[in-house]
């Protein structure tokens, strides 16, 4: 589902209009604000004690999730 998910925000971003010179950049960087909270509010949930207390995470693939996101950041 994560990667559904990320894909289809890649299909839209790149399907995003550019508007002028400033909203683009102010778009850019909110968008880039949002991939960085979405790909740490992951990281958090899937390293997290609250949701997966009492599992060994030490020999789980390290940053999986993390380098599903990273396809979308420039």
């Amino acid at each position: 589902m994560l990667n559904r998910c990320v894909d289809d925000y890649i299909k839209l971003m790149s399907q995003l209009p550019s508007f002028n010179t400033d909203v683009d950049v102010e778009l850019e960087r909110y968008s880039h604000a949002m991939e960085n909270f979405a790909q740490e509010a992951t990281l958090w949930y899937y390293f997290s004690p609250r949701y997966f207390r009492g599992v060994d995470i030490t020999n789980r693939r390290t940053f999986q999730e993390r380098s599903n996101l990273m396809r979308c950041l420039p």
